[in-house]
């Protein structure tokens, strides 16, 4: 049987901004729907775990670990796409967790594949910059720490979303 492993957490859900175009609605959404169409009951669900600095050093310099937090806690704004609010760092560490964590659940093989339902979402962001409204780049840090960490060689990042990916 294919086991699909899924990592969400409420934490998510307040990394918030009036009349942001990116939305925890997003996630509600998907959740209520894989409640209703009953396929939540059939995945398995991940721990929601905080990633550690030395996971977000893989990508990101100390300089902008640092900048994030900062700005977390007077809940400030990046760019004019990316913010902060009081409990941001700790919502995007914990979105770096949970997607190391799926990884090594499928690596592992505790699980077959794995969906991480998470905010601030995390692929736009540069080792030194955040940027398009991710703080961390979680992709980018989950596949740095596969290379680094669980002997892979290679890991390919299919970026699907509306515009070209960085």
């Amino acid at each position: 049987m294919h086991k699909v492993g899924y990592s969400y957490d409420p934490i998510y859900l307040e990394h918030y901004a009036p009349d942001h175009p990116e939305r925890p609605e997003r996630l509600k959404a998907i959740m209520n729907h894989l409640e209703k169409k009953g396929v939540l009951k059939e995945l398995v669900q991940l721990s929601s775990l905080d990633a550690k600095t030395d996971n977000l050093r893989l990508v990101h310099s100390n300089s902008l670990i640092e900048q994030i937090e900062h700005a977390s806690s007077i809940s400030d704004w990046i760019d004019g796409d990316t913010y902060t609010k009081p409990i941001s760092y700790k919502a995007a560490v914990k979105a770096v967790g949970s997607c190391l964590y799926a990884l090594d659940a499928v690596i592992n093989g505790k699980i077959n594949s794995a969906f991480c339902l998470v905010r601030p979402p995390g692929h736009h962001a540069t080792p030194s910059q955040s940027m398009g409204f991710c703080l961390f780049n979680n992709l980018a840090i989950t596949a740095a720490y596969a290379i680094n960490n669980l002997d892979l060689e290679r890991v390919a990042i299919i970026d699907f979303d509306v515009h070209h990916g960085n």
